[in-house]
C-alpha cells in the first residue's frame, strides 16, 4: 500500500469533491529527446560497405559495394520521398568495380560519392541536382595502399569538401577548397591499426 502525497491529501480536503490527476508524458531521458526508430525497409542486400547522405531536397542517396564474390561493384540509389511507402529496392550500377571503400556527402543541391578501388584510385562522381543526374567519374588522388579500413566525406557550409580515409595505421585527409583539390595530409598521431573513420 502507498500513502497519499501531501498534495493529494490536501486535494481531498478541498470544497470540490471531484479530484483529478494530471499526467504529463515526455519523450525525453535526462532532458534529451529519445528517438523512436522505425524500420522503413528490410532488403536482401548483403551487409557490406555502404553510406547514405540526405541532400537539400530531403531525398535519400544511398551507396553500397557488393561482396568480393560479386566483384565489389558500386551501386547508388535515390529515393525522392523516403517513408514507409517508398521503394528502397531499386539500385543503379555505376559501372565501377573492385571498390574497397565508399563514402557519400551532400550540401544543398550537390551530392558527391567517393570510392577507392583496388588500383588505389580515389574517385568521385558528383551530382548538382540532388542526385537525379550524375557526372563522369573523376580521379581525385591515390591511396598509399589498398588496405583502406574506412572512408568518410563531409562538406562545410561554404561548399568546401574533405575526404578522410584510414590506410592501415594512418589517417589521411584530402580537402577540396575553392574548387581545387589540395594535397592529402596525414594525421600526426600514432594510433595502431585503424578500423574505420567517420566525419
Amino acid at each position: 500500500m502507498r500513502n497519499l502525497t501531501s498534495t493529494l491529501l490536501a486535494a481531498q480536503k478541498e470544497a470540490s469533491h471531484t479530484p483529478y490527476v494530471k499526467v504529463e508524458a515526455s519523450n525525453r531521458i535526462a532532458g534529451v529527446v529519445r528517438l523512436d526508430w522505425e524500420r522503413l525497409y528490410e532488403g536482401s542486400e548483403d551487409d557490406y560497405y555502404h553510406d547514405l547522405t540526405i541532400p537539400g531536397d530531403g531525398s535519400f542517396i544511398r551507396v553500397r559495394i557488393t561482396l568480393p564474390a560479386d566483384g565489389r561493384k558500386l551501386y547508388r540509389q535515390r529515393v525522392t520521398g523516403p517513408g514507409t511507402e517508398s521503394d528502397f529496392s531499386v539500385w543503379t550500377y555505376t559501372s565501377q568495380y573492385n571498390c574497397v571503400a565508399v563514402a557519400a556527402a551532400s550540401l544543398g543541391t550537390e551530392v558527391s560519392i567517393f570510392w577507392i578501388n583496388s588500383s588505389r584510385e580515389i574517385r568521385r562522381i558528383k551530382s548538382t541536382d540532388y542526385g537525379a543526374n550524375w557526372g563522369s567519374p573523376e580521379l581525385v588522388d591515390y591511396s598509399p595502399t589498398t588496405a583502406i579500413y574506412g572512408l568518410a566525406a563531409a562538406y562545410k557550409p561554404n561548399g568546401d569538401l574533405a575526404i578522410f580515409f584510414a590506410d592501415q595505421t594512418t589517417l589521411y585527409v584530402k580537402k577540396h577548397i575553392g574548387g581545387s583539390w589540395q594535397s592529402k595530409s596525414a594525421w600526426n598521431k600514432t594510433t595502431g591499426n585503424l578500423s574505420g573513420v567517420a566525419v
